[in-house]
C-alpha cells in the first residue's frame, strides 16, 4: 500500500516531462526484489502529478493496478508516525486490497493508495476524479445520497446522539435546547440534521436551536474533549464513538433519547458510476466486516480507545492560575506582536502554566526554556515569572524574523510553523520542507502538508505538540467569547 499526498494547487505537466518524471520514478522509487517479477516500494509517498483527475469503475483501475483511497489525516483513521503509516482506515484497505488480490499474480496486484484530505475535501474530491473512495465513515444523509454512492456495513446501529457536559441537568428533549447552541463538526451529517430538527419542530428563528461548525481542523472527538473541560455546552456525535470516549471523558453525559437520527448504518462512499467497484466493496463488507465481526469490532476498539492527549485544561485551579499570570501574557504579546492567547495556548502545553517545572532536560518555568536559550534572549533568571513569559515570547518573535520571514505564509499557518520550531528547533525546518516538496505537498501550509513530512523526518511529536497548541488556542477562545457574550447578556438585562 502506498501514499500519495493531495495539494489544493494543480500541477501542471507537459507528456514529456511527465514521461521523464515517471521514468525517473520508476528508476528511483521502486527497487528489484528477488523475484524479478516482484516489484517493492522503497517510498511510499510518491508526488501528486499522479493525482491528475480521473474516472472510470474498478476494470480501470485494475489495469492501471491502482485504487486512490481518499483518507482524513487523524489520530485514529489515518495518521503516520515515523514513515509508517497506520490507522482505522489504512488496516481496513489493507484488508480490502488482500481481498480483491486474492489468486492474483504478485506483478498483477491492485495497489491502494492514500491521499489524505480535509474531511470536508472527502466528496468534491471524490466527485472530481482526484480519488476512487472516500475511506471515512459516512452517515447517510438525503444531500450526500444525490452526489455520491454511500456503501453501508462497515459500522452498524450508530445513532446521532446528543452529548452535554454531566453538570448539565436541564437537558431532556429537543425542546429544552430552544434557543441553546451545539457545536458540530464541520460539513457533517450533524449540521444537516439539526436544521432539520429546527424545521420539523417548527422552531421560529428566535429559539430555534442554534448551530455552530468547529474549525475544520477539529475532528468530532476534539468537540468531546471542550464538552469534557466545560469550554461547550453541546455537541452531537456518533454513538460509538462518544460510548467509547465516555471511558476516559468523565465529564461528559451522553443522551441516547435525544439523537438526530438513528440506527444508521456508516461507510465508504465511490462515485455513482462506479457500480463494479462498489460491488467489490460490498462483496469485502459481506465477507469480512459483516455485523459483529472480529475485524471491525477489534479495529475500532484498538484506534478509538487510546485517548491520551485529554487533559483538564481548564479546571477551577488553571483558570486562577490563567487569571494571575494573564496580565504578564498581555503585556509582552503586545510587546512582541502575538495573540495573548496564543502564548497562553503554548505555555499549557509546555508547563501547564506551572513556572516551577523543571524537565529532565534543564528546561525552566511555564515556557519551558532552557537556561541558555534565556541568555540567548538576554534573560538570565528564568525562576521570574515575568521574565520567563518574556523570554519565551522574545524568543517566539525571533524564531519568527529570523528563521520564517523569508516564507510566504499565511499568518494560521506561520503561526504553526513558529510553533513548531519553538518545540523542534529551527536547524531542520530546511530539512523537513524540502522532504515536503518531495512528497509533492505544499510547503506553505501545515496541516495536512508540512506536519506528515515533520512526522516522516522527526516524528509524532512536534506535529502533536502544534496540534494541541491549537485545540488549546481555540478552547481558551471559546471561553472568553462564552464569558463576554454572558457578560454582554448580563448587562443587557440588568438595562432592562
Amino acid at each position: 500500500m502506498d501514499v500519495i499526498m493531495l495539494r489544493n494547487k494543480t500541477v501542471f505537466w507537459t507528456l514529456g516531462l511527465g514521461l521523464l518524471l515517471i521514468m525517473a520514478l520508476l528508476g528511483s522509487r521502486y527497487v528489484q526484489g528477488n523475484d524479478s517479477s516482484e516489484l517493492e516500494i522503497e517510498d511510499p509517498l510518491l508526488p501528486d502529478f499522479i493525482t491528475q483527475p480521473s474516472f472510470g469503475d474498478y476494470a480501470q483501475m485494475e489495469e492501471r493496478q491502482m485504487i486512490r483511497a481518499l483518507v482524513v489525516f487523524g489520530r485514529a483513521d489515518f495518521f503516520m508516525d515515523q514513515g509508517h503509516m497506520t490507522g482505522l482506515q489504512v488496516e481496513l484497505l489493507g484488508h480490502f486490497e488482500t481481498f480483491i488480490n486474492k489468486g492474483k499474480a504478485t506483478r498483477d496486484r491492485v495497489r491502494i493508495k492514500y491521499i489524505p484530505v480535509t474531511f470536508d475535501q472527502l466528496i468534491p474530491a471524490l466527485q472530481d476524479g482526484r480519488g476512487d473512495i472516500a475511506a471515512a465513515f459516512l452517515s447517510p444523509t438525503p444531500e450526500r445520497a444525490k452526489l455520491v454512492s454511500l456503501i453501508p456495513g462497515l459500522i452498524n446501529d450508530v445513532d446521532e446522539i446528543l452529548v452535554s457536559h454531566s453538570s448539565n441537568t436541564e437537558v431532556t428533549t429537543w425542546d429544552s435546547l430552544k434557543g441553546k447552541e451545539i457545536v458540530v463538526l464541520k460539513n457533517s451529517s450533524y449540521a444537516e440534521n439539526i436544521e432539520r430538527v429546527n424545521k420539523d419542530l417548527g422552531f421560529w428563528s428566535f429559539d430555534k436551536i442554534k448551530m455552530r461548525e468547529g474549525d475544520s481542523e477539529f475532528a468530532s472527538e476534539d468537540l468531546l474533549e471542550f464538552v469534557n473541560e466545560g469550554i461547550i455546552d453541546f455537541t452531537v456525535i456518533d454513538s460509538y464513538k462518544a460510548e467509547l470516549w465516555q471511558k476516559v471523558l468523565p465529564n461528559i453525559q451522553l443522551h441516547p433519547d435525544i439523537f438526530l437520527s438513528k440506527g444508521n448504518s456508516l461507510g465508504w462512499a465511490v462515485r455513482q458510476e462506479s457500480i463494479e467497484l462498489k460491488e467489490k466493496i460490498e462483496a469485502f463488507i459481506q465477507s469480512e466486516v459483516k455485523p459483529g465481526s472480529l475485524l471491525g469490532n477489534m479495529l475500532i476498539k484498538r484506534y478509538y480507545e487510546s485517548t491520551s492527549w485529554v487533559k483538564k485544561a481548564i479546571s477551577s485551579s488553571e483558570r486562577d492560575r490563567l487569571n494571575r499570570l494573564m496580565p504578564i501574557f498581555e503585556k509582552y504579546a503586545q510587546q512582541y506582536n502575538f495573540d495573548p492567547l496564543v502564548l497562553v495556548a503554548q505555555a499549557y502545553q509546555e508547563s501547564g502554566l506551572n513556572n516551577d517545572l523543571v524537565s529532565d532536560r534543564g528546561a525552566v518555568g511555564v515556557m519551558q526554556l532552557l537556561p541558555s536559550t534565556g541568555a540567548e534572549m538576554g534573560i538570565k533568571d528564568l525562576s521570574n515569572v515575568d521574565q520567563n513569559i518574556k523570554a519565551g515570547a522574545k524568543y517566539m518573535s525571533w524564531l519568527r524574523e529570523y528563521h520564517l520571514s523569508d516564507y510566504e505564509l499565511a499568518p494560521n499557518e506561520q503561526l504553526a510553523f513558529n510553533w513548531a520550531i519553538y518545540n523542534a528547533g529551527p536547524g531542520r525546518l530546511k530539512t523537513i520542507l524540502k522532504k515536503t516538496e518531495e512528497l509533492g505537498l505544499d510547503p506553505t501550509k501545515w496541516f495536512g502538508n508540512v506536519e506528515l513530512a515533520t512526522a516522516q523526518i522527526i516524528g509524532q511529536e512536534t506535529v502533536k505538540y502544534v496540534a494541541n497548541n491549537f485545540k488549546y488556542y481555540a478552547a481558551y477562545r471559546f471561553i472568553l467569547e462564552l464569558e463576554q457574550q454572558k457578560s454582554e447578556s448580563t448587562q443587557e438585562l440588568a438595562e432592562n
